[in-house]
């Protein structure tokens, strides 16, 4: 559905936006100092070449575009970004990969900051809307696995501790910030291998109860009747 703003509707889905300003964040020069400003005929042009020439953004769109780009300057970890970038030791869309056991694990983090003296810090940055009430750590439990293997990659690529924050730009000052020891790497790596193992062997647990994020994607999908047996579950979701 198209995201809402205080104001209105846009015309662009939640995924597209997300889509949208993730390509910002990737693209856009980031300044030593100052806001990060995207002027509307940048946003025009990047949303056609993204979802195709009758693409559309209105006011909406760009007062989205705007707020998504205010609370991602307003997380605590900017000011390193920043200065990551200034000092030439960012790394935007760091594609990885990793071998567990005899799986080559392949990914690609939003942010890597490289730091002497505190360890690689990985950025992701998630522009879902939040549940009322939902916590930061809450939601990071959700993507568990994600942390687990970013801050793998990041710690074989760079070893020692290893910094991971999801900064959630659909709420103003939204994140969750964990740091990591090689130990705890170790432990991710058998994590990760056994969770691999388990779905190489078509082992996926049903759902407690209908989640948005997973029954869209598996209605009618192969792993449907293994997710919800009945399908009574779905059915009651679509209603």
């Amino acid at each position: 559905e198209p995201v809402a703003s205080a104001t209105g509707t846009g015309n662009l889905p939640a995924t597209e936006m997300g889509t949208l300003v993730h390509k910002i964040l990737e693209e856009l020069a980031l300044p030593p100092s100052g806001e990060i400003t995207a002027e509307a005929a940048y946003l025009d042009l990047l949303a056609r070449r993204l979802f195709g020439p009758g693409t559309a953004l209105n006011s909406h769109d760009y007062e989205g575009v705007s707020r998504l780009l205010n609370n991602f300057q307003g997380a605590s970890v900017f000011a390193e970004i920043q200065s990551a970038a200034a000092g030439g030791r960012l790394r935007r869309e760091h594609r990885f990969a990793t071998l567990i056991d005899r799986t080559i694990l392949t990914g690609m983090i939003d942010a890597l900051c490289l730091s002497n003296e505190d360890g690689p810090l990985v950025i992701d940055y998630k522009t879902g809307v939040l549940e009322a009430g939902q916590s930061a750590d809450e939601i990071a439990k959700q993507y568990q696995y994600q942390i687990k293997a970013y801050a793998l990659a990041a710690c074989r690529e760079h070893p020692g501790p290893v910094r991971v924050a999801l900064v959630f730009l659909d709420r103003p000052g939204e994140e969750y910030i964990a740091e990591f020891s090689e130990g705890d790497i170790d432990e991710f790596a058998v994590d990760l291998e056994d969770q691999i193992g388990k779905m190489a062997a078509g082992a996926f647990d049903p759902l407690d109860r209908p989640e948005p994020r997973y029954c869209a994607l598996c209605s009618g999908g192969p792993n449907r009747m293994r997710l919800c047996p009945t399908g009574a579950k779905l059915n009651a979701f679509r209603r």
